[in-house]
């Protein structure tokens, strides 16, 4: 008869089971007999080559069969650890790390799906609250000039530093625009916009084209998007981050002939503004028009003009109900020009000629839309008892000695 191995020796508490090898098959057959008529039960396993009778990590157990993954012997303790699967000890343990290791890849993905969308949240309720007209809005203006333009008047005077050569607004001015506006309609003191003014840099950006085939919407997205990943690329480029800065408007000054200020573009309600602006410009006030309206788009705020160029009647007038109605006092910033005439418009000579209508307040968020609707049906009843105007606004500005043409 041949000793099991050491490590197969039945434990005192495994008892009364009792394990016997002998290499004779005949004498194994002779002892089960004699047990059997003792009453015990007997089970004769032959074992052929090194093919183990007990299995190697639960024994005494003896083999019930062999693992699904490796060919191992596996008996009724590896089923039980193995849940009801036909697998070793080693298989089952690698199985379950390997089961560990997925859960933690998808919960590790989880994690980054809610981190991605607390992110958007996060940015949505900065721009929600951005165009509510309860925040102040960050803009990062970068200004870019043709090569040897640093120095021109316009350039520096925009940004303050044109001294006793530069008669016309500044950024500052725009500021200050949106400032008194929204506490003219909302009575709040608290800040509209806060510049961070960069620049300028001698460059002609040259961005990629809106246009798109006819009809091809598909094509037309295409281009909106290269076009916007421009210029965040330039931003960027220009140590502007979009994280720290959520509204972005370039200033680009040019030597080129035509109407340049008719390139701006501005995304209405976005976080991208794009403003041209001719250096030889003869009014200096309507670059500054021209930037604080496609500020204005950033924060909100609609084009008031129709498909003619002319101010829609009535959100397109500050004072729709004055007596007589023409010449208006003001321009509505988003419509641009000061209406001297059913047909006939004329630019404004100085900031302090511009005004946001009511319909422009409420879409930036500074007067509920209720409100604006309610003037726009309050026939009747004229401007100044709605729109409170200062003291030194009281007395209208002389229309113009004849009436101009619109703009083309």
């Amino acid at each position: 008869m041949r000793a099991l191995p050491g490590g197969h020796i039945p434990k005192r508490d495994a008892l009364p089971v009792v394990v016997r090898v002998t290499d004779h098959q005949a004498r194994a057959q002779e002892t089960a007999e004699r047990i059997r008529a003792a009453g015990a039960g007997v089970v004769v396993m032959a074992e052929f080559a090194d093919s183990p009778v007990v299995c190697r990590d639960h024994p005494p157990e003896l083999v019930r069969g062999a693992c699904r993954r490796c060919g191992c012997d596996v008996c009724a303790g590896c089923l039980l650890e193995a849940e009801g699967d036909r697998l070793c000890r080693g298989c089952a343990v690698e199985t379950r790390a390997g089961v560990q290791r997925v859960h933690t890849r998808q919960l590790f993905v989880v994690f980054l799906f809610c981190a991605f969308l607390f992110q958007v949240y996060s940015l949505w309720r900065r721009d929600t609250d951005i165009r509510s007209g309860w925040e102040v809005a960050d803009v990062a203006l970068l200004q870019f000039v043709p090569p040897g333009q640093l120095l021109h008047p316009m350039v520096r005077g925009f940004s303050g530093l044109g001294g006793g050569s530069w008669d016309g607004p500044t950024y500052a001015d725009v500021v200050s625009l949106f400032d008194s506006e929204r506490r003219r309609f909302s009575g709040q003191l608290q800040g509209t916009v806060r510049l961070s003014v960069r620049g300028p840099w001698q460059d002609r950006p040259v961005p990629p084209s809106l246009e798109s085939g006819p009809g091809s919407s598909w094509s037309a997205g295409l281009a909106a998007i290269r076009y916007s990943w421009f210029w965040k690329r330039l931003a960027e480029g220009h140590g502007v981050e979009a994280r720290k800065f959520p509204l972005r408007m370039f200033v680009i000054f040019t030597d080129e002939q035509g109407d340049q200020a008719a390139m701006s573009r501005a995304a209405l309600g976005g976080n991208l503004a794009v403003t041209y602006i001719s250096l030889d410009d003869p009014n200096p006030v309507y670059p500054a028009i021209t930037v604080a309206h496609e500020l204005a788009h950033l924060l909100g705020a609609s084009d008031k003009y129709g498909p003619d160029g002319l101010a829609k009647i009535p959100e397109g007038y500050v004072e729709p109900y004055s007596e007589p109605m023409y010449p208006q006092r003001f321009a509505e910033l988003m419509a641009v020009d000061i209406p001297v005439g059913r047909t006939l418009e004329r630019e404004p000579s100085s900031l302090g000629q511009l005004r946001f209508g009511h319909r422009s307040a409420a879409e930036m968020g500074w007067i509920a839309q209720d409100q604006a609707d309610s003037f726009y049906r309050a026939l009747g009843v004229t401007p100044e008892s709605k729109l409170d105007l200062p003291a030194d606004l009281a007395s209208p500005e002389a229309p113009p000695a004849a009436e101009e043409p619109v703009p083309e």
